[in-house]
Order: C-alpha cells, then sequence, then structure tokens
C-alpha cells in the first residue's frame, strides 16, 4: 500500500471540511491532456517545492526520474509525483514513509506550502494552521477507495511502472473495509478547530498566532553518537521536562532525529553564559554538512559510561538519557521522550551543600521575540512558600 501527501499552494486556504472535499474530489478527476511529470505549470511555491524535493526523493517518472536500473537497487526513496496546477500529489511505498514524510513537512514550511496528510487527514498549513477533514466511513467527499481509484487511473495515463500500478491495486483491496476501524480509531482523538475568528483584546496588542512568544524556552544541548561513532550537538528550544526524570522535546529532520532513532540514546545539557558561542555554532550548522562540528567548536567529548552517547566535557551539568518514547507528530516533526538514567555535575556549579546551583551554572534561555539569548536571573522567591501569605491571610 502507498502512503500519500499532498502538498499544496497556501493560497488554496480551506476554512471548512466540506470546501476542501470538493477542491480535493475535483484536484483527483485527472485529465487526459496534461502532462503531470511538468512542473512548469504549477505554482512559483510548489515548483520551488518540488526541485528540492526531486533531489532528496526523485520521481519515478519524467526527466528527473533516476534510471530504472539505478531504481531497481532500491537505492532511493523514489516516489510518484503527479503535478497539477496548484498541488502536488507524493506516493510513495508505505516502508518509506517515516523517512519521506518529515522531509515533505520539512519542505512545506520551508518554501511556505501547506500539505495534505491523507493518512491522518489533517491539512497543515505553513502558519500552523490545521484543518481536520476526518470523515466516517458514509462519507462520500472523500472515500480512500475513491482515492486510491483515481490514482490507479492516474498510473494507466502516465504510463507508470507496473510495480506501482500492482502497488496500488493491493492497495484497493487492502483498504476496502478499513473505513469503519478508521472511524472507530477517531473516536479518541482531539478534533482540531478549523478557523478561530480572532477578535482583539482591548487595551492590548495582538499578534498572530505564528509569533507567540512561550517563555522561557531553554537552550537544550542534545549530544548523540552516529553510526560510525562520531559526536554530534544540536541545540533544542521546543523542549523540557515532562516528568520526574523524564525531559522530551520535538524536532524537525536533523542529523540528531537520525542518532536519536539509531542509538536510542543521548545525553542532555544547557547552555550557559561562558559558552553561548559555541552553543549558539551547534544550533546553526548541521553535522550532516560538517562532518566533526564539535572538535570545530573546540569541544571535547567522554563515552558516557550509562548510555550509547557523548557527554561534552565543557557542558558543567548532563543528564545521560536513554529514549523511551520517539514518534512522528501529525506536524511533521518527531517528538522524543528520554529517561534520565544519571545526572552529573561539576563542583564548579555546586553549592556548599553539593547541590547544583543555577547562579553558578549561569543557564541562559532563548528569546524568540528578539532572537536572543538572556541568562537565567537571580533568586526572586521560594517555591511553595511565597505564596503562602496570600493563603494565610484567606484563612484569617
Amino acid at each position: 500500500m502507498s502512503y500519500d501527501l499532498v502538498v499544496l499552494d497556501k493560497q488554496k486556504r480551506f476554512t471548512n471540511k466540506k470546501d476542501f472535499l470538493e477542491w480535493y474530489n475535483v484536484l483527483t478527476e485527472w485529465a487526459d491532456n496534461v502532462d503531470y511529470n511538468d512542473y512548469a505549470h504549477t505554482t512559483p511555491s510548489l515548483q520551488k517545492w518540488f526541485l528540492e524535493m526531486k533531489d532528496i526523493v526523485p520521481p519515478l517518472n519524467g526527466k528527473f526520474a533516476p534510471p530504472d536500473d539505478e531504481l531497481d537497487k532500491g537505492e532511493f526513496l523514489a516516489s510518484d509525483y503527479t503535478i497539477a496546477k496548484d498541488a502536488i500529489y507524493v506516493a510513495f511505498a508505505w516502508s518509506n514513509a517515516e523517512k519521506v514524510h518529515p522531509i515533505v513537512a520539512m519542505l512545506a514550511k520551508k518554501h511556505d506550502v501547506a500539505f495534505f496528510d491523507i493518512t491522518n487527514e489533517r491539512v497543515v498549513y505553513p502558519d500552523g494552521f490545521i484543518l481536520d477533514v476526518s470523515r466516517n466511513s458514509s462519507d462520500a467527499h472523500l472515500s480512500l477507495f475513491h482515492k486510491l481509484k483515481n490514482f490507479i487511473i492516474n498510473i494507466m495515463k502516465k504510463n507508470l511502472s507496473i510495480v506501482a500500478l500492482m502497488m496500488a491495486a493491493v492497495a484497493m483491496g487492502a483498504c476496502s473495509g478499513k473505513g469503519e476501524q478508521k472511524q472507530q480509531e477517531n473516536v479518541n482523538e482531539n478534533p482540531q478547530t478549523e478557523v478561530v475568528e480572532v477578535v482583539e483584546v482591548e487595551g492590548r496588542k495582538n499578534f498572530s498566532g505564528d509569533k507567540a512568544v512561550i517563555t522561557p524556552l531553554p537552550a537544550i544541548m542534545i549530544a548523540t553518537y552516529d553510526a560510525e561513532g562520531t559526536p554530534d550537538v544540536m541545540m533544542a528550544a521546543w523542549g523540557g521536562q515532562c516528568g520526574p526524570k523524564h525531559i522530551c522535546f520535538n524536532l524537525s529532520p536533523h542529523k540528531t532525529t537520525e542518532n536519536l532513532k539509531l542509538k536510542q540514546a543521548f545525553t542532555a545539557s544547557f547552555a550557559s553564559v561562558g559558552n553561548v558561542a559555541e552553543s549558539d555554532y551547534f544550533g546553526i550548522v548541521s553535522g550532516n554538512d560538517v562532518k566533526d562540528k564539535v572538535a570545530q567548536a573546540g569541544f571535547t567529548v567522554t563515552k558516557s559510561p550509562n548510555v550509547d552517547a557523548p557527554i561534552v566535557n565543557e557542558y558543567p551539568l548532563t543528564l545521560e538519557c536513554r529514549v523511551v518514547e520517539i514518534a512522528e507528530t501529525s506536524l511533521g516533526e518527531t517528538r522524543v521522550v528520554g529517561e534520565v538514567v544519571n545526572m552529573s555535575a561539576k563542583d564548579s556549579i555546586l553549592d556548599a551543600d553539593g547541590n547544583i546551583d543555577l547562579g553558578k551554572l549561569q543557564p541562559v534561555i532563548f528569546d524568540s521575540s528578539n532572537r536572543t539569548y538572556r541568562v537565567v536571573g537571580e533568586k526572586v522567591g521560594d517555591a511553595w512558600q511565597s505564596g503562602k501569605a496570600i493563603q494565610e491571610r484567606q484563612v484569617k
């Protein structure tokens, strides 16, 4: 069975399920007189998306397709692209879904286009708006059977390989009885709102949702090993503590993401005042482009004795973690949950009682409003104590 996605121009802004499904039905009635391998007739933003996408996941057909003998070797994440006026339909082997889906999502965001995740029944726009188009088994607008029927017709029109045709035909047989199952699976899903009509808040300046300032955002330094044992470090701001001994974060496709899947382990440290430049470097340079960026930054590592991950010697506080959960989200990112196996700290950041002193560590946070780093400041109160004055006043 193929895993299918549709990338569409963001100008196709649908605010309700009905309008989207009607557009989608028209889209999949492929015309006879259109060359769906030619990207020239689609929109500029979709052209940019396709031209970068094809270099990572080449098409099965058209002038950009690899030679048949190379495709037979299975060395490519090849996909079938159906390029329409304002959308591109992408179909690839289900076994490649974990690899291709985040690439599609990442490039969609980069090139400011939306994408429709057919399996999860959601349209994700580059500004973060999500349209839920989930249907029940009787919904005639967008049945999986109808989708695959049109896909097979398209394959025949494009004279694609017999392998792709067989794959789609098998998918039709497999999907015919899954409508009810999908309906049941959706029962416990959180419903997505369609459009929120934003009303200005009196006495305040309003900002769009894509400029949300959520603070503090940590500067977590995630260290991993790749398949060759080369250490890699990246900075992650979208993360934090999610349990007594658990840390979690969301990642887009990175070398670190692949390393985490491979090694199932990592260490987490924290950028601080004394290493802002090196930490920022780890955040802006990819390990895919620089072979050993840890050494390039002048940092060194020691292999953790507890997990298969490096400890960066220059970071005084380190959490050694094993991956306990890793999964793709509906937004095309990878959510990682790690269990802290051990935590170690240098004497230089300990107080007189042997506890970690953040005043000595001087960790920094990421200020997304101004794209700056700010140091965590002085003590302003005591946890579970400062509020007691109000509590006692209420009792009296």
